[in-house]
């Protein structure tokens, strides 16, 4: 469950962060304090900022810039599921890592990486001749 804290910049007091209205730290000296005491009282869920600096354009800027790394790891996660069901796939399967690497942009490293921690097939053995 992602927890959704707004923090304002007081100049003479530090930080403050509230949820839902309702003040959670009235003091704190640096982020890094307050992010630190916020996950004592909410948990490790995911936490999901606001900050008010006092200047807008920043804020809409931190904002925008938490928003994509926040898209990024989702994309991550997908891309990761995806390439799992590519190297699942029996055409795909059955190719060396090092030719399945081309197919999906990767290494043969990280194609073998996958192959063995998802139990996917793996480089097929060379005939005995």
């Amino acid at each position: 469950m992602t927890v959704l804290v707004t923090i304002q910049r007081d100049a003479p007091l530090g930080w403050l962060a509230s949820t839902n209205g309702q003040v959670l730290i009235r003091q704190a000296v640096s982020l890094s304090a307050l992010d630190r005491e916020i996950r004592a009282q909410c948990g490790q869920d995911d936490v999901w900022y606001e900050l008010h600096t006092g200047d807008a354009k920043l804020d809409h800027l931190l904002r925008t810039i938490r928003a994509a790394r926040r898209a990024m790891r989702l994309t991550q996660v997908q891309v990761g599921v995806w390439t799992r069901m590519a190297l699942s796939a029996p055409a795909l399967a059955a190719l060396p890592s090092r030719d399945a690497a081309i197919a999906l942009g990767l290494t043969h490293q990280r194609v073998h990486q996958i192959r063995h921690s998802a139990g996917i097939g793996g480089d097929p053995v060379p005939e005995e001749t």
